[in-house]
């Protein structure tokens, strides 16, 4: 009966699905490494590759909204990353315990400073701190200098 009630949740279906891709289960694979629980009857890689998309959508938007203003936040390492014609920017938090948190991310064509501003910005509206200065680290992008000295 339990296996029932997750089939007729979706979210659950698709959590269960996000953790098994994420840990190294591939679409195209899937099918065929469940075939034998019974559960699972059904599942296609179209589906799994759905289910992976709404699960990993879902926890992107709660990283995107969570609220910062409980974490102490000493310093924050910020880079981009090229995937194909387009760049990560991602913020890395460091706490005055050590802790590494992701403060975000933002999908853009470059290092721009606009984009880097707008994404600090936001940052600061989910409640990062800057009441105690911040240290930035950051490599010679000048667009991410220009947007952490726009915003901090």
């Amino acid at each position: 009966m339990e296996s029932y009630h997750q089939l007729q949740s979706p979210q659950i279906a698709d959590e269960q699905v996000f953790a098994q891709v994420l840990n190294g289960i591939s679409t195209r694979k899937y099918e065929k490494a469940v075939e034998k629980i019974p559960q699972t009857f059904g599942i296609s890689k179209s589906s799994v590759s759905r289910k992976f998309i709404h699960a990993s959508a879902r926890q992107l938007r709660q990283l995107h909204e969570r609220d910062l203003s409980d974490q102490e936040i000493i310093a924050i390492f910020m880079d981009g990353k090229s995937f194909a014609e387009n760049q990560m920017i991602l913020a890395l938090g460091v706490t005055l315990q050590g802790e590494k948190i992701v403060l975000g991310m933002v999908e853009s064509h470059t290092e721009n400073h606009r984009v880097c501003q707008a994404f600090l910005q936001r940052l600061k509206e989910r409640g990062l701190s800057d009441e105690n200065k911040l240290l930035f680290i950051i490599d010679g992008a000048k667009g991410l200098r220009n947007g952490i000295h726009n915003v901090f």
